[in-house]
């Protein structure tokens, strides 16, 4: 009699790292869950990275739910039978292809017949960024066919990331290759300050007018991000100070994005404008940290009413929250501010994150930064934001010499408003001297409005009569300009009501040469803000 054969035992395959997804996928798919086990890189353990792909597969799974087979044949495509960091970047950028439904539109692409492979990072990179924007599936087509973008690649590694590559993908605008140069400088700082390198292993920054279409002038995906073209200029301009600002930005955002507070992750990525900008030498009110609007009072307040985006709290996430990691890292110093910064990501990226039970919030904040408990808790409940204590001319996005001491900041006592002050340098007042200005003195002094830097109207000396052209036209009252003092008092226009906040501006010319830096004709000496209540 034959001797049976036993059955050959089921191999025992180590378990996925033990995350919810992880968990949500083996009770509801466990043939996929087993698919995964049995790759390669996932045998013999799983690194952070190769985790977070697993992660990123598991959420594409449950994106289209009705089609088990999408996420099996993607994990048989080429790129997943060794594991590289790009892997990751395709798997994020499959994933926003998959939440705007455009994952069949992507993969039907000419280009991925025969499967996804380790050389299609940036092409995914790019066609995820279009889907992501919302772009239908003619626009997505249109972007990937060879020859309609320009792309400019170099392979430019950092200390912290060797074998790093950049791109810039542009339609129909000139190549600036001082862009490629910021992108990698940016990844510079961002990786030293945090002391680890990016996530990513290719940063992709498209500029073109097809985003502007969707309504997109720039942003971050989860594997690209976008520019305005309008800033693609040349790099000493303002504009170019604007693009040099906003490709850090984003590339912090490469670290600082989802499953934490907006203040948390728009504030730190204004922080990286910030510390750039001390860098590189831009013009300070490039990065500096404009209130824009907001009226909430501090991050608790903040959190208190939501600060979501498409609200008009959402402004307040971004210079709230670069208020309290500005002031961190110029207390603690960029290096020991770095270490704090790592230590309060890894929390985010190692034990908040794989669980997903709660956002990165206050606090972790206040477990990190324990030893700067004073500055965390006036940033959240100090109320600094108030209009009691907002400084004279904080956040204003104005351009000024700063050539005016202010011997009296405009006051108003319920009815009028007085303002004295000194020029300072070589700075004078109207076409050349103090004398001409109390002549001419309908061009020295403006009145603006505080929110939307919007002009009001003009402050004219006694006996002028100018017609009133705007709701903040007035004569003063009184109108010394004595040597290079000046004291002003006028009766506040009604037209322009309150309670509001205003500015005076003070115009001239920066030095006798009358060669103004900021308008072709009189410039902004200074200004200071006038509280109406």
């Amino acid at each position: 009699m034959p001797v049976p054969i036993p059955p050959t035992p089921t191999p025992t395959l180590p378990p996925l790292p033990d995350t919810r997804d992880t968990r949500w996928l083996k009770s509801t798919n466990p043939a996929l869950y087993r698919q995964i086990q049995e790759l390669p890189w996932v045998l013999d353990g799983t690194s952070v990275l190769e985790r977070d792909t697993i992660i990123w597969l598991i959420w594409l799974q449950q994106l289209v739910p009705r089609n088990e087979k999408a996420a099996a044949e993607i994990i048989a495509m080429p790129f997943l039978e060794t594991f590289e960091l790009g892997d990751l970047q395709i798997m994020r950028g499959l994933f926003d292809a998959g939440r705007t439904g455009q994952l069949d539109t992507l993969l039907a692409n000419p280009m991925f017949r025969g499967g996804i492979t380790d050389d299609h990072v940036l092409t995914i990179s790019i066609g995820a960024g279009m889907a992501y924007s919302r772009a239908d599936a003619e626009a997505i087509n249109r972007m990937l066919s060879p020859g309609y973008a320009d792309i400019e690649t170099v392979a430019a590694g950092t200390e912290f990331s060797p074998d790093m590559a950049f791109s810039v993908v542009r339609t129909g605008l000139p190549a600036q290759p001082w862009t490629l140069g910021t992108m990698r400088d940016s990844v510079e700082l961002v990786e030293r300050v945090m002391g680890m390198p990016l996530p990513v292993a290719h940063v992709v920054n498209v500029i073109s007018e097809e985003h502007v279409k969707l309504g997109r002038e720039g942003g971050h995906q989860a594997s690209s991000f976008n520019s305005p073209p309008k800033w693609h200029g040349k790099k000493d301009t303002r504009e170019g100070h604007l693009m040099q600002e906003h490709i850090v930005h984003e590339v912090a955002h490469y670290f600082w994005r989802g499953h934490m507070k907006g203040w948390i992750s728009e504030g730190v990525a204004r922080t990286f404008e910030y510390l750039f900008g001390e860098e590189q030498g831009l013009e300070p009110m490039t990065y500096a940290n404009t209130r824009g609007g907001c009226q909430v009072y501090d991050l608790q307040m903040l959190d208190d009413v939501g600060g979501l985006p498409d609200t008009p709290e959402w402004i307040c996430v971004y210079y709230l929250g670069a208020g309290l990691w500005i002031e961190l890292s110029e207390h603690l110093g960029v290096e020991r501010f770095g270490e704090k910064m790592r230590e309060l990501y890894l929390i985010h990226r190692d034990e908040l994150w794989p669980r997903r039970e709660r956002e990165l919030g206050i606090e972790d904040v206040r477990r990190v930064f324990a030893t700067e408990s004073d500055i965390v808790e006036k940033h959240w409940s100090g109320k600094l934001n108030a209009p009691e204590n907002r400084p004279w001319d904080e956040g204003m996005v104005h351009f000024s010499h700063n050539l005016i001491r202010w011997d009296q900041h405009p006051t108003y006592d319920g009815e009028f408003v007085t303002f004295s002050g000194a020029l300072l340098g070589d700075a004078v007042l109207s076409s050349g001297t103090i004398e001409e200005a109390n002549n001419d003195g309908y061009g020295n002094f403006h009145i603006y409005s505080v929110n939307g830097s919007k002009f009001t109207g003009n402050i004219s000396p006694p006996g002028q009569n100018r017609p009133h052209r705007d709701p903040g036209d007035t004569t003063a009252l009184e109108y010394r300009l004595e040597g290079r003092t000046f004291t002003v008092r006028f009766r506040f226009p009604k037209a322009l009501g309150d309670p509001s906040d205003y500015l005076i501006d003070v115009w001239g010319f920066q030095d006798q040469s009358r060669t103004p830096a900021i308008w072709d004709a009189r410039d902004r000496l200074g200004y200071a803000r006038i509280r109406v209540e």
